[in-house]
């Protein structure tokens, strides 16, 4: 995946937690970067055009009443994921990751997909324990609401992928390979579903809340209790002033500039 820059306008301070915040002054420079990379994780460039010219609409519309969520939690959540998808790409340079995009195959535009947030992949020329697979859960919070707890909550999705849900999330891939006769995408992927054959790999597990900056500090500070992790893992906040505004603006700039095919 070609890396488009985002992590240059954050500041990183890795303590007890990794944080990301905006530089002063970054912020609308961030956001012109996100449009035509989020709308190419609902649509393909290729699929677009094909439905636009076959079926007579304007790519506006086909994106707002059939790929893009409405405003709201669904919203709020695929922007974090999208966003941490991006991030963690380059967050781990000169390591390249790859993996997939699950929006693009989205049933209801207006429900998550399930299984493991983020899944991507480092895959070394011959199978080694430098292989990565890195798995993280992502949360967003972008009002204040004392009851929510999304460091708590991503916690607890990403120990379930630790436990369990990982390999489930594997499987669902595979799947939706095989129903699209990706082969070069299936034998990739047999290397980290077998490592019985292949030998062990590296594998690093993230739980990752997507903030507005007024709610972070009371969220570092929040007392809680975590489980506990027997692998590499880490909780990463990635801090964004007017976070609300900033996903609602950032898919209405999808259905104005999130496309330059046309």
């Amino acid at each position: 995946m070609f890396p488009i820059n985002l992590l240059s306008h954050f500041e990183i301070q890795k303590e007890q937690f990794v944080i990301m915040k905006i530089k002063p002054d970054e912020l609308e420079n961030f956001l012109e970067k996100l449009p035509l990379h989020f709308r190419k994780c609902y649509i393909t460039d290729e699929d677009l055009i094909n439905s636009v010219n076959e079926l007579s609409l304007h790519y506006s519309d086909l994106l707002k009443d059939y790929y893009l969520p409405n405003p709201g939690n669904v919203m709020s959540g695929e922007f974090g994921e999208i966003l941490s998808y991006f991030i963690l790409n380059e967050y781990y340079l000169p390591i390249l990751l790859n993996g997939p995009r699950k929006w693009l195959w989205k049933d209801d535009r207006n429900q998550a997909v399930q299984k493991t947030d983020v899944m991507l992949f480092h895959k070394e020329d011959s199978p080694s324990k430098k292989d990565l697979l890195v798995s993280a859960e992502i949360k967003a919070k972008a009002t204040k609401n004392k009851q929510y707890d999304p460091v708590y909550n991503a916690v607890e999705g990403a120990y379930d992928d630790y436990l369990r849900r990982l390999g489930v999330s594997l499987n669902w891939l595979k799947a939706k390979y095989v129903k699209a006769r990706n082969l070069s995408e299936i034998k990739d992927l047999e290397r980290f579903l077998d490592p019985v054959t292949y030998g062990e790999y590296t594998k690093h597990f993230k739980a990752i809340v997507v903030i507005d900056t007024e709610l972070i500090e009371a969220e570092l500070v929040r007392e809680r209790e975590l489980k506990e992790f027997n692998a590499d893992f880490e909780i990463i906040f990635i801090s964004i002033n007017n976070l609300k505004s900033a996903y609602e603006s950032t898919y209405e700039k999808i259905l104005v500039s999130g496309s330059d095919i046309f």
